[in-house]
């Protein structure tokens, strides 16, 4: 099972680097692990990254034989995930959110209130 780390969300100047949203904290974290595994229109690629820094508010990413921004055009939208085992154990009483995906929610008086689909930070 692969752990949803961010995106690729853009690109960054001619010579290849992508815009990176991470869903890590600190965001640039991302960029502790590597390969990454991305995830694009039904393909799956493990690609090291080079390099990785803030730029502006946001993160850039210099990925192994991504040399022009055609390349790295064609990786826009690309999730970024690593094998569940390549991460740090979470906390007594805390998980990652990938761990609740698909889990059934109830109330504590037993009411079926549904299935988790996903996440999204508010603050």
């Amino acid at each position: 099972m692969n752990i949803t780390l961010g995106k690729i969300v853009g690109v960054f100047g001619v010579r290849g680097w992508v815009k990176v949203f991470s869903e890590t904290r600190p965001m640039e974290q991302i960029f502790k692990y590597s390969p990454w595994t991305l995830e694009h229109n039904g393909s799956v690629v493990e690609i090291n990254v080079l390099d990785g820094r803030v730029q502006g508010k946001g993160l850039v990413a210099s990925l192994d034989g991504v040399t022009d921004c055609d390349v790295a055009r064609g990786l826009i939208d690309a999730e970024i995930s690593i094998p569940q085992q390549d991460m740090p154990a979470a906390g007594i009483d805390e998980y990652y959110w990938s761990q609740l995906t698909g889990l059934r929610v109830e109330n504590i008086q037993g009411l079926d209130l549904g299935l988790v689909t996903g996440f999204f930070e508010t603050g």
